[in-house]
């Protein structure tokens, strides 16, 4: 039976008085397992909540997520692999990572002391489902727990036997090695492993567009302008981000100043590169039209955009180093 157990466990026993977000998919386990004693956030009725269900599914898919918090505080939150809130969580300075088992994450607030270091559960050893091992070891990359990568890809090589799954395990190892390079920033082995995992099929677009980006920036650092554009569009097409959209207009913008000024040779563009540039650069345009709703941390980055705009010479090339580590 696919449950939260040894999550709620870890709750129970070092937060028990704290207030519980969970996710609708688990609310009806936690709500069988520890009523009246925890109250859930939501579980599989929809009545109850259908007030602010709207609010919820856009809070889960990570989105107005620091509103919905203020709006329906919690303390402790568990969260499934596959969301995308577990990055955002994992990214906050006011929430901290506290325990991690095969069915969820959990975060704790920053003010709240945790039991001791991290904390991953015994059932890595026995996830039963290949999705589910898949989506844990993504987990493990993200938060940099290279022994938990390494239980969870044992676990997955003695579980799942089939020449696919082998395959696919194999690639696995490979997209750990590239997400090991890229935190050593060696960006040019981390690019060596990515492909080689996607030679086998395995993938994971939020790692490959950081490596591309790092790469486009070391690139660019290094005077390879033309080469350090196209990795830039190459991480967009992979994944979009702020920066990658940010880098690719900032970049292309300068490479047509020094191409008119004859510093350069003019680049040989695909019409789908040349289309990619201009649709970052209105991006651009368009989001500092809109700059209240960005986060904080890119007021400076619009403040340069704007400065562009106005056809000011007193930019700054300043490119955005991807946050995915």
């Amino acid at each position: 039976m696919f449950t939260i157990e040894e999550e709620l466990n870890f709750i129970n026993k070092n937060f028990p008085n704290a207030k519980l977000g969970n996710m609708y998919g688990h609310g009806a386990y936690i709500l069988w397992k520890t009523w009246p004693a925890t109250k859930v956030m939501t579980d599989a009725r929809y009545f109850p909540y259908k007030d602010w269900f709207n609010e919820y599914t856009t809070f889960v898919k990570g989105k107005n997520v620091e509103v919905f918090i203020q709006k329906y505080p919690f303390d402790v939150i568990e969260i499934r692999h596959d969301s995308p809130l577990v990055q955002w969580f994992y990214k906050s300075k006011d929430w901290q990572l506290a325990f991690y088992g095969k069915s969820a994450v959990v975060f704790v607030r920053s003010s709240l002391a945790l039991p001791g270091k991290t904390i991953r559960g015994q059932g890595l050893n026995n996830i039963l489902g290949y999705e589910t091992a898949v989506n844990v070891f993504n987990t493990t990359l993200q938060i940099k727990d290279w022994a938990g990568t390494d239980i969870v890809l044992a676990t997955m090589k003695k579980s799942f036997t089939n020449k696919h799954q082998q395959t696919s395990i194999s690639g696995l190892e490979q997209l750990k090695s590239a997400a090991q390079m890229y935190e050593q920033k060696d960006y040019s082995a981390s690019l060596h492993f990515m492909e080689k995992a996607l030679e086998k099929n395995v993938g994971n677009p939020a790692v490959h567009a950081a490596i591309l980006l790092m790469t486009s920036i070391e690139d660019w650092q290094n005077k390879q302008w033309h080469t350090a554009l196209k990795e830039g569009i190459q991480s967009l097409a992979t994944q979009y981000s702020f920066a990658a959209t940010y880098n690719v207009a900032l970049m292309a913008l300068q490479i047509k100043t020094m191409e008119q000024s004859g510093q350069i040779t003019p680049l040989d563009m695909t019409e789908q590169e040349k289309e990619t540039t201009k649709r970052c650069q209105d991006t651009l345009t368009n989001l500092a039209q809109e700059k209240e709703k960005l986060p904080p941390k890119y007021a400076p980055y619009i403040e340069n955009v704007e400065k562009i705009i106005k056809g000011s010479k007193n930019y700054k090339m300043q490119l955005i180093e991807p946050d995915w580590l």
